[in-house]
């Protein structure tokens, strides 16, 4: 039996690739910004964010989100 799950669009920071992503197990338990994808244009690595209101995967840089989660905790 095939599964089929919903695809949000989503862009690479880095190099501007559209690409298509499936929410993690994480996201759908409502942990929105548990995510992370490797860009399939220059395998960047992303967290991605579920934006609920625009139904899209917001993508970051993964050290650039690993810093600003640091400045949150300071």
């Amino acid at each position: 039996m095939e599964e089929k799950r919903v695809g949000y669009k989503a862009k690479c920071p880095k190099c501007g690739q559209d690409f298509v992503a499936c929410k993690s197990i994480m996201q759908e338990w409502g942990m929105l910004e548990n995510g992370h994808i490797s860009c399939p244009g220059c395998k960047t690595f992303l967290n991605l964010t579920f934006n609920p209101n625009q139904e899209v995967m917001v993508a970051t840089d993964w050290n650039e989100w690993l810093e600003s989660k640091k400045e949150v905790k300071e």
